[in-house]
């Protein structure tokens, strides 16, 4: 227990040194991942994007070619024409990485899935919205089309991380017509990298690099 305490704190502390000077892009991703089901691979548009630290690819995104007419009622989120636990992408990881609050996520393909953290104490002051993605194991999440309550997809998550929390990235609704790209964001001792795209004609911001910090 305390190796494996040792080497997540190691991977999330070299993580935020190397945010400080690395050179981040985004680039196009022809190669899909081939450990997805076939019936998938179907749903996802034929080009991904991959994120890169310099020259190392830290992760690709496929996103979904179309989105299902849904809603939520949720409040304090930004993505209330989208139904909850709706399958937006999927993330391959090449090597080991951490999530927005600095869990690792070890290599290897996820789906990810709309969700918005709990209002509760143990999740105040996370982000200014509540709208997150959620990351599950294409062998523990068995159904691409299924848009599952809350708890079942948390359930999902947490069988699918090497930690009891679910893996997660932050996103939100791209309302201010921000150019599409990788862009800087945040204070320079705490800054993020910003992915913004087009998710089926649905503008969005994912934060792909930087992890959370108090204060």
């Amino acid at each position: 227990m305390l190796t494996r305490l040792f080497l997540l704190t190691s991977l999330f502390c070299s993580l935020l040194v190397s945010t400080l000077g690395a050179q981040y892009s985004v680039k196009p991703e022809p190669a899909m991942p081939q450990d997805l089901p076939a019936a998938l691979k179907g749903r996802l548009q034929p080009e991904g994007q991959s994120i890169f630290q310099d020259d190392k690819k830290l992760m690709s995104l496929f996103f979904v070619s179309s989105i299902p007419a849904g809603a939520n009622s949720e409040l304090n989120v930004t993505h209330q024409d989208i139904a909850h636990g709706t399958l937006l992408a999927v993330a391959h990881f090449p090597a080991d990485y951490v999530d927005r609050r600095g869990n690792a996520i070890q290599a290897g393909s996820y789906y990810l899935r709309l969700s918005f953290f709990p209002v509760n104490g143990a999740h105040q002051g996370i982000e200014p919205q509540r709208d997150f993605l959620i990351l599950t194991k294409p062998s523990i999440d068995a159904d691409v089309a299924a848009q599952p309550s809350y708890a079942d997809l948390m359930e999902m998550a947490i069988k699918s991380a090497s930690v009891q929390h679910p893996l997660a990235l932050s996103c939100w609704k791209n309302d201010y017509d921000q150019a599409n790209g990788l862009v800087k964001e945040g204070e320079d001792d705490h800054p993020t990298w910003v992915l913004y795209t087009d998710i089926a004609g649905k503008k969005m911001a994912i934060i792909v690099v930087g992890v959370h910090t108090e204060g």
